[in-house]
């Protein structure tokens, strides 16, 4: 784990994945594509190590967290006008993903 993780005191979130597969519709290269990925295990590999480190993991429902903002509590449809652009109303914060 990061230095910088324990440093700042807080914990790794994940979201609980459980049942993505069952509530996915997509094309046959995708269905391929999504159920060849270990989500268990990747989970299990995180927690692992973050338990060694001391860092705390929490296990978050996925809904809205794409328009939760970092800074503040505010969930807000339009904070994510896009998918490579979160701007919070109230934060007044931007972000984009590189």
């Amino acid at each position: 784990m990061e230095p910088e993780t324990q440093r700042i005191g807080r914990g790794i979130p994940l979201e609980n994945l459980g049942g993505i597969r069952e509530g996915a519709r997509l094309k046959k290269p995708q269905r391929v594509t999504i159920h060849s990925w270990a989500f268990a295990q990747l989970g299990a590999f995180i927690a692992y190590r973050a338990r060694r480190a001391g860092v705390p993991v929490v296990y978050v429902h996925p809904a809205h967290t794409g328009q939760e903002c970092s800074r503040c509590p505010h969930i807000d449809k339009r904070n994510r006008p896009t998918q490579a652009v979160f701007s919070c109303r109230t934060a007044a914060s931007l972000s984009r993903r590189t």
